[in-house]
């Protein structure tokens, strides 16, 4: 305890991490001697005590709120906690609530990211507004304010903290996982990179809904004797309907990429949390106020849960990478085929000496195939760097 700054803000090394575990109601069975130490308290002060005596104002409720609904449905969950300790002092942890078991096992670090600086005026906020309001108004704002921040939901914003915390953590502290980290943050930027270009490619469309219509309609306007224009506009109306079909597959695809990305990079930044704990724990056998062997009980299988999970949610991400990759194919195959038949209408066109209008409506589905075709080339570049990254993190994360 000696070796601590007791007065205002305790300050860490980022090499510390530590751990408690908890039964389902919260009261402490255990933790590891950092824990103790921190908190100034003696294990006697600890043990069988509830978490919450560590709980410190300044921490809106509706995060304790939300988090305690999260692990009682078996979820992990993670966020910036400021504790109290013994004599007043306090400190800031980013932590992770694993369930297993019968239990709740707690791991902190020391929150290094710019996103522990973002949180500040959030938690503010938050607690004023509990003063006149339940927690569960203050949950609402809280998403409120992480969606004008960027962020979809506290699951989107708790596992970017979460990589970003391991990144900062793993430079200052030179450690072996840069790469991996670094995999992490790439893969954050692909999933946002995928998003984007799947929506330019359905504005793109938007944007030109009505051309192959309206081609359709003027075609019929054309001189009866010429027939072949017109069957090639009614060809290249029935294979838009085509497309449209695998533009929806298209999108329900890519959904289900980003939807499951995120749950992944969860689950493998979790998994090097828990293999660096017991790790350490393994080493420091001498840990006070703790049957260590009872302590492996509940972290052997930990380590287990989550390298198999890790795995599996990689697993999953690479099979609807592949099932997307195809989608994109069929809908590559489908605008080789509109280019064709927009080129034969084209040719007749000139052979007829044609419309100023029917030329435009051409010039402007052109320019239609091009913009989709130079995204989808985009697309197929950014899913190979996410099966490219998710080879990685197997292979970083040890996990084959």
């Amino acid at each position: 305890m000696g070796s601590f700054e007791r007065f205002g803000e305790i300050d860490f090394d980022p090499r510390e991490m530590f751990f408690s575990r908890t039964d389902e109601r919260g009261v402490i069975k255990a933790g590891n001697n950092f824990f103790r130490e921190i908190s100034g308290y003696e294990w006697d002060e600890l043990i069988e005590k509830p978490h919450k005596v560590l709980r410190h104002p300044d921490v809106p409720k509706a995060i304790f709120y939300y988090f305690w609904q999260e692990i009682r449905a078996k979820r992990p969950i993670g966020a910036f906690v400021k504790n109290k300790c013994k004599d007043g002092s306090y400190y800031w942890v980013f932590g992770l609530a694993l369930p297993i078991s019968d239990s709740y096992i707690s791991i902190r670090i020391k929150p290094t990211s710019e996103k522990f600086n973002f949180i500040f005026s959030i938690y503010e906020e938050l607690v004023v507004i509990e003063k006149a309001s339940s927690q569960e108004e203050s949950l609402k704002i809280l998403v409120q304010r992480l969606n004008e921040n960027g962020f979809e939901n506290y699951q989107s914003f708790m596992t970017q903290v979460l990589i970003q915390e391991l990144q900062s953590r793993n430079n200052l502290i030179q450690g072996k996982n840069a790469k991996a980290y670094g995999e992490m943050i790439s893969l954050l930027q692909n999933r946002i990179d995928l998003k984007e270009g799947v929506q330019k490619i359905f504005s793109y469309h938007d944007d030109n809904k009505w051309a192959s219509l309206n081609l359709d309609i003027l075609s019929s306007h054309l001189d009866t004797s010429v027939k072949t224009f017109t069957v090639v506009s009614q060809k290249y109306q029935e294979l838009v309907e085509e497309i449209k079909i695998h533009m929806k597959h298209f999108e329900e695809e890519a959904l289900k990429v980003d939807e499951n990305l995120f749950g992944c990079l969860f689950l493998v930044s979790a998994n090097f949390l828990v293999k660096e704990i017991v790790s350490k724990f393994k080493e420091n056998k001498e840990v006070e106020y703790c049957d260590v062997e009872k302590e492996f009980e509940y972290f052997g299988p930990l380590e287990r849960k989550y390298e198999n999970e890790a795995l599996d949610s990689i697993s999953v991400i690479n099979g609807l990478i592949l099932s997307f990759s195809r989608i994109s194919q069929k809908l590559r195959n489908h605008l080789i085929a509109l280019d064709l038949i927009r080129l034969s209408g084209r040719i007749e066109l000139n052979r007829i000496g044609g419309d100023s209008d029917v030329k435009n409506i051409l010039d402007q589905l052109q320019l239609f195939q091009e913009q989709v075709s130079g995204e989808l080339k985009l697309i197929e570049m950014i899913t190979f760097e996410i099966e490219s990254s998710m080879k990685n993190l197997i292979r970083e994360n040890k996990i084959i």
